[in-house]
């Protein structure tokens, strides 16, 4: 069983689904929470532990009325672009201009900061699956590794178990009941039958 690393963040994934049903309940006041854990777990995670507070963030947001939002959400997409680029992909190279466009359309359109919010989460928690610190052991190890490298760790630990190069006799372990196969599938030879003194006659 794969056990879960050390995570020294202490952050845990967070349900998108949830997070935004919280937020059209509570009439926005859990997105303001939600921008503030955005920020904090950023920052722990993109190594950017010496930016402005969270709390400060939130206050901003609510006292220019939402406009420094739009310059906020371009800072997040900055955090996730440096850390792709510390593992030298260039994955995240537009997030910066599509968070800022996305939140900035919500003045016209609607719904899309919280649109936005759930991409910045869904970064946050595909950054915790890549080092192993996911609240979802399957998801993670889904996500940490290609099939067919779960393909060939399940072969050789398939072979280490039962030792798949023993003769067939040998592996009554694996079905006790089974009849004996004889090696290379040869048939099994026909016992010569009696002379039968009659059959001469």
């Amino acid at each position: 069983m794969q056990t879960q690393n050390q995570n020294p963040t202490g952050i845990q994934e967070r349900s998108i689904p949830l997070a935004i049903v919280l937020t059209i309940v509570t009439c926005g006041i859990y997105g303001f929470y939600w921008i503030y854990k955005l920020h904090d777990e950023a920052n722990a995670l993109c190594g950017r532990r010496d930016e402005m507070s969270p709390a400060l963030v939130v206050v901003l947001i609510i006292v220019t009325c939402g406009i420094y939002q739009v310059y906020w959400a371009y800072t997040q997409g900055e955090k996730f672009q440096e850390e792709a680029e510390r593992r030298g992909s260039n994955e995240a190279r537009d997030l910066p201009v599509l968070y800022l466009v996305m939140e900035a359309a919500n003045y016209f359109v609607g719904a899309t900061s919280i649109i936005n919010k759930a991409l910045m989460q869904d970064r946050i928690n595909q950054i915790l699956r890549r080092n192993g610190w996911s609240s979802r052991p399957y998801e993670e190890a889904r996500f940490r590794y290609a099939p067919e490298q779960d393909i060939a760790r399940e072969y050789e630990k398939a072979e280490a178990e039962y030792n798949v190069d023993a003769a067939p006799e040998a592996r009554t372990d694996i079905c006790p009941d089974a009849p004996i196969v004889p090696v290379n599938n040869a048939p099994a030879e026909t016992p010569l039958l009696e002379d039968d003194p009659d059959a001469e006659n």
